[in-house]
């Protein structure tokens, strides 16, 4: 399943799933080149149209990608198979995710 995580230190307001226009900038991890994702495709992007993910969550920004000093993130995992819902609940204390299938 794409499993995504956002750095929300790293991104502006809130972050909406939605198709690009083709004028939104995406810098994929390990790159310093910013592109503009297709017009069309499925996006995550925050409030100043910098996009965190694209493709979905395939692909995801440099931007938004979590380090050792991450302190609070976005966690997004897909699952848009026959059994995908309810792959993913969230139990316990904030530094607790739990997967089961």
């Amino acid at each position: 399943m794409p499993i995504a995580v956002f750095d929300q230190a790293n991104t502006f307001g809130s972050t909406t799933v939605r198709f690009a226009t083709g004028a939104e900038l995406f810098t994929d991890l390990g790159s310093t080149d910013s592109v503009h994702p297709d017009p069309g495709e499925v996006i995550f992007v925050d409030g100043t149209d910098v996009v965190s993910a694209r493709r979905w969550c395939w692909r995801q920004s440099a931007q938004s990608a979590t380090s050792t000093t991450t302190a609070e993130a976005l966690i997004v995992v897909e699952g848009h198979h026959d059994k995908g819902e309810g792959y993913g609940r969230y139990h316990g204390p904030q530094s607790q995710l739990t997967l089961y299938g």
